[in-house]
């Protein structure tokens, strides 16, 4: 079983066994959360417990994104380290040797055609954004690669339809390829990158909601293809016994570990997802400043006609809320 696991999908009907370790892992792998310095460009600094590793196969293992199918010093699960006569990473435990379809390297066993850190030769590692496929490092479909990066150039205010095109001043947002005094109607402005809520994989739901390795956006939901289940960061099959290993204080939350206490998707409890423009702290969400949450959304209540002042104050047809007051 492929324990390195690819996405946050739905748990249905796989069997989830969840399996708490109480030290957090090591490792050597690569960080992959949104938000902080990873893959995808971020640079604010954090750890695995308020994200989530977003490369294929990779999970939380402390601070570090780690493959448990081939890193050797997380090896099966965070914290199960190789060594002595079985140095190896061998699909998820220690081994002498690869298997013949996987080539020994510094991270592991691994698949040269797939593998982003070794990708067509051990240490041939993929810039930020890229895949592997082929033993070729590549962007995604509906990306193009700018300065050695994968840019959607449709919402990329940096790369705004073609690399090197960067939207600034009055025009600072990037709209459908175009640099635009503001997004055209349906998008939303997530850092003057005007995109689809709905639909975008990295801001699905609200801005700068990713979904995990291998899941797409779809209604504002991440979830794994039709007959596949989340399990370690993977999409797979929905009659694989999945094993989670969860590093305290995070808990299994449909085959992904979660912090309960700061993850916007599963806030307080599993499942208990925040809405748009709030965060989860101490597993409750909170809206941001001068904002209210109110019937499960964040609002301004002094401009609201629903919430005019307060939650479920709505305004009279006709009227206006000003300063928290129905007024003409």
């Amino acid at each position: 079983m492929d324990l390195s696991g690819r996405s946050i999908g739905r748990l249905a009907t796989a069997t989830l066994v969840a399996v708490a370790i109480g030290s957090a892992c090591g490792g050597t792998s690569s960080l992959d959360f949104p938000g902080v310095a990873s893959r995808l460009g971020g640079n604010d600094g954090g750890d695995a417990e308020a994200a989530l590793c977003l490369l294929v196969g990779e999970i939380a293992c402390g601070s570090m994104c780690a493959s448990v199918r081939s890193d050797p010093t997380n090896c099966g699960a965070c914290g199960n380290a190789c060594g002595g006569q079985i140095p190896l990473c061998n699909v998820g435990s220690c081994s002498s040797s690869c298997n013949p379809e996987l080539t020994a390297c510094k991270s592991g066993c691994v698949d040269l055609a797939t593998d982003v850190h070794d990708c067509g030769a051990c240490g041939a590692t993929c810039a930020i954004s890229q895949s592997c496929a082929g033993g070729r490092c590549t962007c995604a479909g509906g990306t193009m690669a700018c300065a050695g990066a994968c840019v959607d150039a449709a919402t990329d205010p940096s790369n705004c339809g073609a690399c090197g095109v960067s939207c600034k001043g009055s025009t600072s947002f990037c709209s459908q390829g175009v640099c635009a005094a503001s997004c055209s109607a349906g998008l939303t402005a997530c850092d003057h990158a005007c995109v689809d809520t709905l639909t975008s994989t990295p801001n699905c739901g609200g801005c700068a909601r990713p979904c995990p390795g291998g899941e797409q956006c779809s209604a504002g939901t991440c979830a794994c293809p039709s007959g596949q289940v989340q399990c370690n960061g993977a999409c797979v099959s929905s009659s694989t016994t999945c094993v989670v290993h969860c590093v305290a204080p995070t808990v299994a939350c449909g085959g992904l570990c979660a912090n309960t206490s700061s993850d916007v998707r599963n806030c307080g409890a599993c499942g208990v997802t925040c809405p748009a423009g709030a965060s989860c702290s101490a597993g409750a969400c909170k809206c941001a400043l001068n904002l209210t949450l109110c019937a499960a959304e964040c609002v301004d209540i002094r401009t609201s006609t629903a919430h005019c002042g307060g939650c479920e104050m709505p305004c009279a047809t006709g009227l206006v809320c000003r300063g928290g007051r129905c007024a003409q």
